[in-house]
């Protein structure tokens, strides 16, 4: 079987179509990450979602017409409040859990690559779960 296991998790889960996190199932897809984590799977996470969380606060909907700064504002403000509830929800279960803010040039460089990969390889020795996101901030389309 799998030693190792990818998990993406996308926005329209993270929010179930609402203007918010939705921190129930939120809590149900880290309590099945637990599980695999403590039966000794290695999990990464891949999540989508920064934006999607930030609406909770910032009452403003996604306007592609504003352009990407007002996405990656919305990035920002969202990536915070979107590992909050990651932290607290894996700190119940005593699981650390790292943050990782990627973007595709970072593979298209030798070096930075390899500095991603030997990072994630030392966060999964020490079980530590990676959480991998999209760099919004920084991403321009």
């Amino acid at each position: 079987m799998y030693h190792r296991i990818i998990v993406k998790i996308g926005t329209a889960n993270l929010t179930n179509g609402k203007e918010a996190l939705d921190k129930e199932y939120l809590e149900k897809f880290v309590n099945t990450i637990t599980k695999l984590h403590k039966s000794g799977k290695e999990v990464l996470i891949v999540t989508s979602g920064a934006m999607g969380a930030s609406r909770e606060f910032l009452k403003i909907k996604l306007d592609k017409k504003k352009g990407t700064s007002s996405r990656q504002m919305m990035a920002a403000v969202g990536q915070v409040y979107l590992m909050k509830n990651y932290w607290e929800l894996f700190q119940k279960q005593n699981i650390v859990i790292a943050q990782a803010l990627l973007i595709r040039e970072d593979f298209s460089n030798r070096k930075r690559y390899l500095n991603i990969r030997n990072t994630l390889l030392s966060l999964l020795s020490e079980k530590i779960i990676p959480i991998i996101n999209e760099n919004d901030v920084v991403f321009a389309e």
